[in-house]
Parts: C-alpha cells; sequence; structure tokens
C-alpha cells in the first residue's frame, strides 16, 4: 500500500437511471471503485469490506442463493443490486424494553 491509497475516495454505491427510446429502463446499480471507475459488480473481497458477512459467509450467501454471483474466469463477483437487495432486507434492530429496577 502506497501513501497515495490513503487519499483514494472509499467506494460508493450509486444508483443510475437509464432510459432507451424515451422508455425508462430499471435503474442499474452500479459500485465506485477504488479507481474511481464504476461497476455493476463487486468483488468478493470488496463485499466483505462493506458488509458484515467474512468470506466463508459471503459464499455461503452466495451458495444458497441470497446474492447473485457471476464468474469471469476463476474470479466470482457478486451483483452491486443482489448485495443492495440483501441488506435491505436486514431485519431492522429493535431496541429492548428497559426492566425496571423495583427497589425492594
Amino acid at each position: 500500500m502506497t501513501s497515495n491509497d490513503s487519499k483514494l475516495p472509499s467506494p460508493q454505491p450509486a444508483v443510475v437511471s437509464t432510459s432507451v427510446g424515451g422508455a425508462q429502463q430499471a435503474p442499474i446499480h452500479y459500485f465506485s471503485t477504488k479507481l474511481g471507475r464504476r461497476s455493476a459488480l463487486m468483488s468478493v473481497r470488496e463485499f466483505t469490506e462493506h458488509y458484515p458477512p467474512c468470506r466463508t459467509a459471503t459464499y455461503e450467501l452466495l451458495n444458497s442463493g441470497q446474492l447473485v454471483g457471476v464468474k469471469v474466469g476463476s474470479r466470482t463477483y457478486i451483483t452491486v443490486e443482489s448485495a443492495d437487495a440483501w441488506a435491505k432486507g436486514l431485519p431492522k434492530y429493535a431496541p429492548h424494553r428497559q426492566i425496571e429496577d423495583k427497589g425492594e
């Protein structure tokens, strides 16, 4: 890692809406890479850097169909759209009720 690497912006997901011949298309989810390029795919490593599951759990999510993956040669990539859908499907945090101390 060089000193310039720390100055690069962190990857951020983005949604771009497209239209063809005046007809609105479904939005395309992009992932901004460290080099500033946009991609509809993220590597397993990039997924684990931005979402909680470790590498092994990520492959379990891919094998169970909860994430959509594609192979490019020997590398596995995850579609940004499926990563976003997976994250949105996680349960919401619900605070626990406070138990009152009766003090008796």
